[in-house]
């Protein structure tokens, strides 16, 4: 992402440094494969204890995490949201299920006491 140069060019430094041949090329086509499975998607196990939520933190409680993805996928579906993700096409949920939702996912949270 160009718009966001920073991250991109600490990612590319630490690619660099997993090349094992000093004179191979550190060029961002060369070091793609070397990301490939570095990083680990976390799971949804203990989500209710992991706030606050999305990439920048801007969700407090899962269910107005939930309520984003409500909206968003109904305007997915309607047509009216730009470059929508294929999966939010075939993500259908009534809002009146958003607390079941909320409740299997904290029966996902460990008992710690």
């Amino acid at each position: 992402n160009e718009d966001i140069p920073k991250p991109q060019a600490a990612m590319q430094e630490i690619l660099c440094r997993r090349v094992e041949d000093l004179s191979s090329s550190c060029a961002v086509d060369d070091l793609l494969p070397l990301s490939i499975a570095l990083f680990k998607t976390p799971g949804i196990r203990d989500l209710g204890h992991s706030g606050p939520y999305m990439h920048n933190g801007q969700f407090d409680s899962l269910e107005a995490i939930l309520m984003q993805y409500f909206r968003f996928s109904a305007k997915a579906r309607e047509g009216s949201m730009r470059n929508a993700p294929p999966e939010f096409l075939g993500m259908a949920f009534r809002q009146d299920e958003i607390p079941n939702i909320v409740k299997f996912l904290q029966s996902l949270n460990e008992d710690y006491e």
